[in-house]
């Protein structure tokens, strides 16, 4: 692939990921803050596995939680595409940027 192409594939999927980057993190914080003890009496209580917050008596859904590892198996598909399109943005940014790095020393990679 060119690199005038790989830029363009870089920058279009860069908006894309930027998206569900955002969704991802800000359903992760938020999940964060709900499980934050709010007095000194709340930080000892068992939380369950991986200090995972139970939904309090009555709650049917939560959004956060659903959107963040929810979905059963699309929700896993969702969460590795995201893993590997961030993955591939990281690897093609640093060919990229090593292509520049060398242009510019004058030497050919």
């Amino acid at each position: 692939m060119k690199e005038l192409q790989l830029r363009k594939w870089h920058r279009r999927a860069g908006m894309v990921l930027a998206l569900f980057l955002f969704l991802q993190a800000g359903t992760g914080i938020l999940l964060s803050l709900e499980g934050l003890p709010l007095s000194k009496g709340e930080a000892h209580t068992d939380q369950g596995a991986l200090g995972a917050v139970e939904p309090s008596e009555g709650a049917t859904w939560d959004p956060a939680g659903s959107l963040h590892h929810g979905g059963g198996v699309l929700g896993a598909l969702y969460r590795l595409a995201l893993g590997g399109l961030t993955l591939w943005m990281a690897s093609s940014g640093v060919w990229i940027y090593w292509n520049i790095r060398t242009r510019s020393s004058g030497r050919k990679g």
